[in-house]
């Protein structure tokens, strides 16, 4: 007979004995809420992940693969999952720089729809079969980033699960000093190109996830010799290259909200860092030399810990004034 969750962890076991009992949307809209809470105790979901998996494929996907076949087919449920805005924003995108007017063929692989949908049919199949290849990825997501790109002429990008070589190269060849910031906010970002470090007048990056994947950052990060931010949260990250010691413009560094257990030392070594946020990971080591620094100042663990100081102090001062009553 399978165990519950432990009964000391309170928020585990309210949701272990609340799944069987909600709708199909709520039981849905609380898994999207809270992946962490999910994933922790999802051996208990067991009732729930067959009602859940119509709503969400990733869910059935997660007892039938393992290993990369996993994650590129976790990669094309979410770029299915969001095919009719990505194509919307392909023919707006379309509309916008071209007015109506017969595309030039230069253009063709980045605006064309019919290209665009027919990477998305060969996807599905793919998908249907189990066999999602690599190639079909990076496609749809270099023509995602390169649509996203050119309708606002920055690099601002939504629905990616990759940012690919192929968008890297094209942009450095059209802005080969221009890019000066790079943001990506999208839920299933899980993979950054190593051509990233071609961007060499990079002064910001920031990446949001959805903490449903893992996502490195690479040592290639540090050929952008003259960023001052790097911002990347939510995205499950479990720890952070060495190179970025060589970041010697890099001023503040934000890393909250995913798995870091340690910050390596040679964050003391960047000359301009002044602040480090890393709140809301699970920290368990921090660098004698990172901790005395003068310079740098660190943020760690929870950020509403003040509030629960506050409630524990309270709780202390309501017991001993009740020991004086006695």
């Amino acid at each position: 007979m399978q165990s519950g969750p432990d009964a000391n962890d309170p928020y585990k076991l309210i949701l272990y004995l609340l799944m069987e009992y909600l709708d199909e949307p709520t039981a849905y809209a609380l898994f999207c809420s809270s992946w962490a809470g999910y994933a922790s105790v999802k051996e208990y979901y067991v009732p729930v992940k067959t009602k859940l998996s119509y709503y969400h494929p990733m869910l059935s996907l997660q007892q039938n693969c393992s290993g990369t076949r996993h994650l590129e087919l976790l990669e094309a449920s979410c770029l299915l999952k969001n095919r009719v805005d990505i194509v919307s924003l392909a023919m707006k995108t379309s509309h916008l720089l071209f007015n109506g007017k017969r595309i030039d063929s230069k253009y063709t692989d980045i605006y064309n729809i019919h290209e665009l949908n027919f990477c998305f049919e060969k996807l599905q199949v793919e998908y249907d079969t189990g066999t999602v290849s690599d190639e079909t990825l990076n496609k749809i997501n270099t023509l995602i980033a390169l649509i996203q790109m050119y309708m606002t002429n920055e690099a601002c990008l939504s629905f990616v699960t990759r940012l690919t070589d192929e968008f890297c190269q094209v942009v450095q060849q059209a802005y080969p000093d221009c890019l000066k910031k790079l943001t990506i906010v999208s839920d299933h970002i899980c993979r950054l190109s190593k051509e990233i470090g071609k961007f060499k007048f990079l002064e910001e990056l920031k990446i949001i996830g959805g903490k449903l994947f893992k996502l490195d950052l690479l040592p290639e990060i540090a050929q952008c010799y003259l960023l001052k931010k790097i911002s990347i949260t939510n995205t499950r990250m479990k720890c952070l290259p060495e190179e970025l010691s060589q970041l010697g413009s890099l001023c503040e560094l934000v890393v909250s909200n995913n798995c870091l257990e340690s910050l390596p030392d040679s964050l003391a070594k960047c000359s301009q860092l002044k602040s480090i946020d890393a709140t809301d990971n699970p920290l368990i080591e921090i660098s004698p030399v990172l901790a005395d620094s003068t310079k740098i100042n660190i943020q760690l663990g929870d950020p509403y810990a003040e509030f629960d100081s506050l409630d524990d102090t309270e709780n202390s001062l309501s017991k001993q004034l009740g020991e004086v009553k006695l």
